[in-house]
């Protein structure tokens, strides 16, 4: 009878999946009628219970406000349930909530009590800033300098009493300091911006909040419990146990409460900083406020904007789409708005083509101190699969983290674009923070204009290929775009690093003994320029065929105190500025690893134009060509990814002589971007080649090239300007005339398609 009934089971799946439905929802649609294309749904949540493995819900266009809640909802490894936009239809999923009402003006400012709570506001749905000083906006040129958005503390500030000064754009950085949070570049001072002292704000700022970095990747955020308008100075709470948890005030008192910690940090290295946001600091156009506890709004409108001709929006919720206990789900084309998505022990999840648009903000004017809920994945341990994957997926202008992923195993996280996140940068974050988690893949991620001392964290065996990193970790000190604690076996491969004030990329050791070493990571074909120094710790890591330009160049540290051994650890073919052992001091102990061929110099000379993004080596550059080295533990396949297979011995650094395709990292948009030579290069080489790299999914490209903008913006492939159809991503421009300017223009192809490329320049040099 059992097995009767198991059969007929599968019967009645293996006839629901063949015969998969389409479900439909669309706001002008009603809960009561069928689903059908000419009768959908009005929810998705009455979608849901018409939903079974193998079908498709389709989202009309529009927003749709409701919060999506999928529990037990599970399709099939073949046979998957499906939520996707109609036709490829503009589909938003909002958090926000209307703020409607009347007005009452007080001077500049506009009041209005609203019955919702809500933690970030929206004029026209662009993002009103949370009040604040010094005044500064996301979207502002120089947000992204912290010494134009935050202050500095003064040497004389204590753990309890911050003293305020205005930055310098100075950090110390002798060679003799054991701090490696010392070894950041400096951002450039603007002498006329952030000049106002906190004591001529004459502002009581008692009651607001102050967000402090206090020391290194440690930020956080209190209530000012003393201040009197026209001095310098504030007291604020030393304990720290109301925000979240006593773990969360332990952390808190091991840094800023430890004298050892705060002395050095921040008095010696001077790299403590605040700024304060709270109603108190409401006096420009474009911020607001809300008082939760008589939920009161404040706002001052945009400059030169009626308050009554602007449509008002608030935040009302974190995740619209909270999934628990699912599987085999597909979300694709779905865009969201204010809000993001929260996963709880899901497996096979993958979210597809989606914006995320100000994902994530803080709580903070609701009083709620703590870390900033952020876009989750949360699973129930590391050691069984969960393959939960973000693919095509943009994160813009938010606080917080872009994404966290809790004890993952599987999974990829594949061309996605992060910029404009995590300003106040509480806690210890990170753009994504993967840290608790094993085997994922993340693969052409572009990250830029953030705040957080490190953009992407992960554990044992995960790798970080194709990944972008630029101006990121510009608001704490220590860290690196890439950097991970202690593990056992990762790749960082076929990255760019640069112009960042951090280190390039790094291995940290684990912590010191007892904890062991990091072991069996593998760092090979990176490029980093205008940046801080690679720097490695730990024992038997792989270093490989990487190129550093105007960096401190790469730093194998040897120091048991912070697992530091190397006894291992190969080094080999790589084309760096400089090698230390040690960050400070002259006398460096002697590297007791492999060190094969490598190149230790400026290597700008011996590449074909590196300022405009060509890093291939010049065809004269004897001292590297086919100078590299072999290793077992290396193999041959690491110089394949370049579809340019190595005949006898590899090129020093991350590129080779010669090779078809040029690999260009970062997300890819659905037309053809980061042009080399750099749009507006100038000094450009007259032996240069035109590369770009490919649209998302673009199977070939067509290239123009002329010396007149119009001509090269209007033209077709019968045109003088058409260099040829591409599957790769190098265009010989032929013979180039010194001191000329030109114009070129890539439009991908994909299939049928073609999509018109953008109109870029260059320079060639005299």
């Amino acid at each position: 009878m059992i097995k009767l009934f198991a059969i007929c089971c599968l019967f009645v799946v293996s006839i629901s999946v063949g015969n998969a439905q389409n479900v439909h929802v669309a706001t002008h649609g009603n809960d009561t009628n069928d689903g059908s294309l000419d009768r959908p749904f009005r929810t998705v949540a009455r979608a849901i219970q018409a939903l079974s493995p193998g079908d498709t819900c389709f989202l009309h266009a529009g927003d749709y406000h409701e919060v999506i809640r999928l529990n037990g909802l599970r399709g099939k490894p073949t046979a998957p349930i499906v939520f996707t936009a109609y036709q490829g239809a503009k589909v938003r999923l909002n958090g926000t909530i209307p703020v409607e009402g009347r007005w009452e003006k007080e001077g500049p400012v506009y009041r209005m009590k609203v019955d919702t709570p809500i933690w970030q506001l929206f004029a026209d749905e662009e993002m009103v800033t949370a009040a604040r000083w010094p005044n500064a906006h996301m979207t502002d040129a120089h947000f992204w300098n912290q010494t134009v958005t935050y202050r500095k503390l003064a040497p004389s500030s204590r753990f309890g009493y911050s003293v305020d000064e205005r930055p310098t754009g100075e950090i110390t950085r002798p060679n003799r300091l054991r701090d490696e949070g010392a070894l950041q570049r400096a951002a450039a001072l603007i002498d006329s911006l952030n000049v106002q002292t906190l004591a001529e704000t004459n502002v009581d700022m008692t009651g607001a909040i102050a967000i402090l970095n206090i020391g290194s990747w440690m930020s956080w955020a209190q209530y000012i419990d003393s201040h009197e308008a026209g001095t310098g100075s504030f007291t604020y709470s030393t304990d720290f146990s109301s925000q979240l948890d006593a773990a969360w005030n332990n952390k808190v008192q091991a840094t800023a409460g430890n004298p050892d910690f705060w002395n050095t940090k921040n008095t010696r290295h001077g790299q403590g900083h605040y700024f304060i946001e709270g109603k108190q600091c409401l006096d420009a156009p474009n911020e607001w406020w809300y008082d939760h506890e008589s939920g009161m709004v404040y706002v001052i409108p945009p400059q030169g904007r009626q308050i009554d001709q602007i449509e008002f929006r608030g935040k009302h919720a974190t995740y619209v789409v909270e999934m628990e206990d699912c599987a085999d789900l597909v979300m694709n084309g779905i865009d969201f708005f204010g809000a993001t998505v929260k996963m709880d022990r899901c497996q096979n999840i993958t979210v597809r083509d989606a914006h995320f648009k100000f994902p994530a903000y803080s709580r903070r004017m609701l009083g709620e101190l703590g870390p900033v809920p952020t876009t989750l994945v949360n699973n129930a341990t590391d050691k069984l699969p969960s393959n939960n994957s973000f693919i095509n997926c943009i994160f813009e202008q938010f606080d917080g983290q872009a994404i966290k992923i809790l004890n993952g195993c599987g999974g990829m996280f594949d061309n996605i674009l992060i910029h404009d996140g995590d300003y106040s940068c509480i806690g210890n974050g990170f753009s994504i923070d993967a840290g608790t988690s094993a085997d994922i893949l993340f693969r052409r991620i572009t990250i830029y204009n953030t705040g957080s001392s490190q953009s992407i964290k992960v554990a044992n065996r995960s790798r970080v290929t194709l990944c972008r990193f630029y101006q990121v970790g510009v608001f704490q000190s220590d860290g690196a775009p890439l950097q991970i604690g202690y593990f056992d076996g990762v790749s960082y491969d076929h990255n760019w690093s640069h112009d960042n004030i951090k280190h390039a990329f790094r291995f940290d050791g684990g912590g010191g003994p007892p904890t062991p070493p990091s072991r069996n990571g593998t760092m090979h074909h990176n490029v980093a320029w205008n940046t801080g120094q690679m720097q490695v710790k730990g024992d038997n890591q792989l270093i490989f065929n990487n190129t550093t330009i105007n960096t401190p160049g790469l730093c194998m540290l040897l120091w048991e105190r912070m697992n530091g051994f190397h006894t291992q650890s190969i080094v080999l073919n790589n084309l760096c500025t400089e090698f230390k052992t040690r960050w400070w001091g002259k006398n460096h102990p002697k590297f007791p690893g492999i060190m094969g061929e490598n190149r230790w110099g400026d290597p700008a000379p011996l590449l074909r134009d590196p300022a405009n993004g060509d890093f291939r080596p010049r065809y004269t550059a004897n001292e590297i060509l086919d100078k590299g080295s072999f290793s077992e533990a290396v193999g041959h396949v690491a110089f394949n990814e370049d579809n340019f297979t190595v005949v006898g011995r590899p090129d020093l650094g991350a590129y080779e002589y010669g090779c078809t395709n040029y690999w260009i990292p970062g997300y890819q948009n659905v037309l053809a971007s980061t042009p080399i030579p750099f749009d507006g290069g100038i000094n450009v080489k007259q032996d240069a080649d035109l590369m770009w790299l490919h649209g998302y999914e673009a199977d070939a490209a067509d290239v123009y090239l002329g010396t007149s903008a119009a001509e090269v913006e209007a033209a077709t492939r019968h045109s003088a300007c058409y260099l040829g159809t591409f599957t790769n991503n190098i265009a010989p421009p032929g013979n180039l005339r010194k001191g000329t300017t030109y114009y070129w223009r890539v439009d991908v192809r994909k299939g049928s398609q073609v999509r018109k490329g953008n109109l870029w320049s260059f320079t060639v040099e005299l």
